[in-house]
This record gives structure tokens, C-alpha cells and sequence, in this order.
């Protein structure tokens, strides 16, 4: 009798357990989607207002790119309800061979990638042209999902902690960088961060990486010149785009 009782106690801590989990998954899905739709509406706004002068004079329809932005969203948010029915089983199957498969694709830019403008970042196959960085915007965040679910127990170590996350996001983010893509790193090196956040990783070694990764983005943005002239020119309309100062 008390064998059942006790059993039937952990069926209802398990059960409370896992709805109180659904509510909490529930709420950050929420928050998420909010932020999203927010950050969605912000860009399409600046969409328009950078450049319908510029669509009205090459195509006479101001709203040309603000349409086909519009249209990105929409494709966007289909296939974000399509993966959303996905189970996170199947992810974790693909996190691997997705993975492995982008770094194959990023050496392979190296060595016959397109070159537009003094970077080498697109493969062009059967006519389409496509960068393979935008893969490790998934494939990254993907693998050290797996990783950091797998240790959960270990992450207080800092060996173990900072070894996978080396050998993962380090791997990527080097074959990025030779192209060159700062841009893209930074957009990788922050969803990296964000899973380490959500992790069991202890707070120190989040602050840790988070301080780590903005001086190092700093330091790589300031250190070539044309990259300090889109600094530039984002700060001041006035600067001259060809990195000579200030006009």
C-alpha cells in the first residue's frame, strides 16, 4: 500500500513538473515571437524610409524594396511555422550532419567561392549563387545545443565547458572570417551566446564570453580600414564612402 502511494506521488510530481515546464516554454515562446514581430516591424519601417527614394528613381515604385522585404517575411514566417511543428528529436539527429556538412561548405568557398568586391563568401551551383556562412546561423547553434544538453552535469568545469565551445563555434567562425564576413560572425557568435546563456553553464563563464566576444568584435572592427569607413558612414551621412575621412 505505501509502495503505491509513493508511486503515485512521483506520477503527480512528474505531471506538475511537466506542465509547470509547458507554461514556463509557453511564456519565453511568447516573449520571443513578440520581440521578434517587434524587431520584424522596426526593419521594414527602415526598409521603406532608406529607400524609396532610391526604388522611385531606379524602378518609378517607391515601395519596390519594401515589397520584396515583405515578401522575405512572409517566406520567413512559413518556415518558421513548418519547423515549429518539428520535434526537437529530429533536430538533435540533424545537428551532426548539419554541422559537419557547413564546415565542409565554408572550406569549399575557400577554395571555389565567387568573389564580389574583395570577399569570397558565395558558391555558385547549377546557376544560384548562395553563401554557406548563413548555414552556421543554424548548423552552430544547433550543435552546442546538443553539446551543452549532453554535458549538463559537467558545464561547472571550465574544461569542459570551453573545450566543445572552442572546437564548435572556432571551427566556423575562423573559416568565416577568411573570407572575410565580420558581420555574420558577429550574428553567429551572438546565437553561440545565447545558447550558452539559456544552458546550465555557470553565470561567470557567460559573463566571461559575453565580454570576451564584444572586445573581440570591437578589436576586428577597428582593425581594418574599410571597416572603420562603414562605421563612418553609418554615424555620419557625410562620411565618404571611400574610407578617406570625413568630406
Amino acid at each position: 500500500m505505501t509502495a503505491n502511494v509513493t508511486s503515485l506521488a512521483k506520477v503527480r510530481a512528474a505531471a506538475r513538473e511537466r506542465a509547470e515546464r509547458l507554461r514556463t516554454n509557453n511564456r519565453m515562446s511568447t516573449v520571443l515571437l513578440v520581440v521578434a514581430v517587434v524587431l520584424i516591424v522596426i526593419g521594414l519601417g527602415a526598409t521603406q524610409s532608406a529607400s524609396s527614394a532610391i526604388a522611385l528613381n531606379r524602378v518609378e515604385d517607391r515601395f519596390y524594396f519594401f515589397k520584396r522585404q515583405l515578401l522575405g517575411v512572409g517566406m520567413g514566417t512559413v518556415a518558421m511555422l513548418v519547423t515549429s511543428r518539428v520535434s526537437y528529436q529530429r533536430y538533435r539527429k540533424l545537428a551532426l550532419p548539419l554541422y559537419l556538412l557547413n564546415v565542409v561548405m565554408l572550406v569549399g568557398v575557400l577554395a571555389v567561392g565567387v568573389t564580389v568586391g574583395g570577399a569570397t563568401r558565395w558558391v555558385e551551383i547549377a546557376g544560384i549563387r548562395f553563401q554557406p556562412s548563413e548555414i552556421a546561423k543554424i548548423s552552430v547553434p544547433l550543435m552546442l545545443a546538443v553539446i551543452f544538453e549532453r554535458k549538463r552535469n559537467l558545464l561547472k568545469s571550465f574544461g569542459h565547458f570551453v573545450v566543445p565551445l572552442v572546437a564548435t563555434l572556432g571551427v566556423v567562425v575562423a573559416l568565416i572570417m577568411r573570407q572575410p564576413d565580420l558581420g555574420t560572425t558577429i550574428i553567429v557568435a551572438s546565437a553561440a551566446l545565447a545558447v550558452v546563456a539559456v544552458s546550465a553553464t555557470p553565470f561567470r563563464y557567460v559573463l566571461t564570453l559575453g565580454l570576451g566576444a564584444v572586445a573581440g568584435a570591437t578589436i576586428m572592427a577597428f582593425g581594418a580600414r574599410y571597416r572603420i569607413s562603414r562605421i563612418q558612414a553609418f554615424l555620419d551621412p557625410f562620411a565618404d564612402p571611400k574610407g578617406n575621412g570625413f568630406q
